[in-house]
């Protein structure tokens, strides 16, 4: 069997528990001649089996579907599959599957609800993905249930953190607990097993619940543990009370502050139309939208992120171009501006740039935005993340980018050095801008910091291919720092002053964040945080 090891770990009185494998585990109960089966991690299983003259499993039961877990396929045609209720379709159906992944924005007005939560996945970002070769299944099961199987009880209890409906197994005997799987609820040592499958809406993870669990399991009554990933635990319970005061220890850790910096005033301004008038020239969108316009003395127009948000379940893609078009208006006769000239796109979601189509009819306006979010803006469909522009429904896919930009190369609007960074952190393909305008230094931010002063801690969205270790929030801090910026434009109507003391206090605290989390996570951190990556 490639790439694979075997134990025999014996407990009980005549239990045998053959193991196989060295990252991903299969588990064969072995009791009276007879056996069931706890994950399958590889096809060549069934082969591995027979080599060593063991039962086939009558049963295969398994704590979550993984394509990693559930590699089976049809090679125990005698056994019956159970996998938890609710995973049934993702375990069996790929054609419903596909159906379900197939998502668009059908509620928006319920946002602050879903948070883009969906069957499989967040925002149109797929995050449980089947098994390769689709299961046929007998009786599923849920917890609370419990078995009986030659002469052994098997308790099934709920563990809503590697995954919402996985599950876990003890296997009691005569009443006493002799072994307790946990599937990928974590390993060792003491680690999780990867903060992908923890994300349960945009930017939210299930990891606070994971010290109530953690204990929970401690209390089972073994300390046999025997997780799907990882080696085996002869002391789960003191592993399972380590990891959950690292877990903790990280949460501490994201409120932590150096006590020495005080935030700025909030940056007012005069509020003409839709938006605030920040300084001179600069206009931000004054509710929840992203649009921010630069106006020259000769009224010459920059835009960044043309994505006024404001959606609703009843509201038409025309409906939100003609307010666009209204407020536009408005800056023509009050504000003095004549054309706009060039857009530019700080990363890829859908609300910063739903308004480049009218822009382009209206002013011929250039587009431009560093190559690599160029490249999802212009074919959204063969990339795996989140709100990208075809889920919000709005009948725009793929957009012409004019200009794809290279960091550190500079380039000019009007005689004015723009300057490309990046900034990682809301999402890797993110990028911002620096450019003196107007007696201000700006930075144009969009959504990785998003701030009115207050600094902020370590901040990621897994689904956004957003992971702080290798390009995250504390690599675009530093990119900021010392950049003599007097002024910084984020998404969603954020701005702040005195910003270099800002961008220093966050360093300290992200860094703070991260050192904690790297204790609960094994050193390759990239593996640990994602399953789709483009980069």
């Amino acid at each position: 069997m490639l790439k694979s090891d075997y134990q025999c770990i014996t407990c009980g009185v005549g239990i045998a528990i053959h193991r196989f494998g060295t990252e991903e585990n299969s588990n064969l109960i072995e009791l009276n001649g007879h056996s069931i089966l706890i994950d399958c991690h590889t096809s060549e299983l069934n082969a591995e089996i027979k080599k060593r003259d063991l039962p086939m499993p009558e049963i295969i039961l398994h704590t979550h579907v993984a394509p990693e877990h559930c590699c089976e396929g049809n090679s125990f045609r005698d056994a019956v599959i159970r996998v938890p209720q609710g995973l049934e379709v993702l375990a069996s159906d790929p054609v419903k599957y596909r159906e379900l992944t197939a998502t668009v924005w059908d509620n928006p007005e319920k946002w602050m609800d879903t948070m883009g939560r969906e069957t499989y996945g967040v925002g149109g970002c797929t995050t449980f993905f089947p098994p390769a070769i689709p299961l046929v299944l007998g009786e599923s099961f849920q917890a609370g249930d419990s078995f009986s199987w030659n002469n052994l009880s098997i308790e099934v209890i709920a563990l809503p953190a590697h995954g919402l409906l996985s599950i876990g197994f003890i296997i009691r005997q005569n009443g006493t607990a002799v072994a307790f799987f946990p599937g990928d609820l974590f390993r060792h040592p003491a680690n999780l097993v990867n903060m992908y499958e923890l994300v349960v809406n945009y930017g939210g993870t299930c990891i606070q619940q994971f010290p109530l669990l953690l204990r929970k399991v401690s209390t089972i009554g073994t300390k046999l543990f025997l997780p799907s990933t990882g080696d085996i635990m002869n002391d789960g319970p003191a592993e399972a009370e380590e990891l959950a005061i690292k877990i903790e220890n990280y949460l501490n850790s994201l409120a932590w502050e150096s006590g020495y910096f005080t935030p700025g005033p909030e940056v007012k301004g005069e509020e003409v139309g839709a938006f605030i008038k920040v300084a001179d020239g600069i206009y931000q969108d004054k509710g929840f939208g992203n649009t921010i316009i630069l106006i020259d003395e000769t009224g010459r127009g920059l835009v960044i992120d043309p994505g006024p948000c404001g959606y609703g379940n009843d509201i038409l893609l025309s409906q939100r171009e003609a307010e666009f078009s209204n407020n536009l208006d408005f800056l023509e006769k009050e504000e003095g501006l004549k054309t706009i000239e060039l857009m530019l796109i700080t990363h890829m979601h859908g609300d910063h740039y739903d308004m480049v189509p009218l822009l382009q009819r209206r002013y011929e306006a250039k587009l431009a935005s560093w190559y690599k979010i160029a490249e999802i803006i212009e074919n959204p469909e063969a990339y795996p993340y989140s709100c990208l522009m075809p889920w919000y429904n709005l009948g725009i896919n793929g957009i012409s980018v004019d200009y794809h930009l290279q960091l550190g190369i500079g380039f000019e609007w009007n005689g004015i050095a723009v300057e490309v960074i990046h900034l990682p952190g809301h999402s890797y393909a993110h990028c911002g801008y620096i450019l003196d305008f107007r007696g201000e230094r700006l930075a144009i931010t969009g959504d990785t910091i998003q701030s009115r002063g207050d600094s902020c801690s370590l901040d990621f969205i897994i689904t956004n291919d957003s992971e702080p270790f290798s390009a995250g929030i504390l690599h675009a801090l530093q990119n900021l720092c010392d950049k003599n910026i007097t002024l910084n434009l984020g998404g969603h109507g954020s701005r702040f002053r005195e910003c270099n003391d800002m961008y220093k206090e966050s360093i300290l605290r992200v860094q703070t964040a991260l050192d904690s989390l790297k204790k609960i996570l094994l050193k390759n951190y990239h593996k640990q945080f994602h399953a789709p990556n483009m980069r």
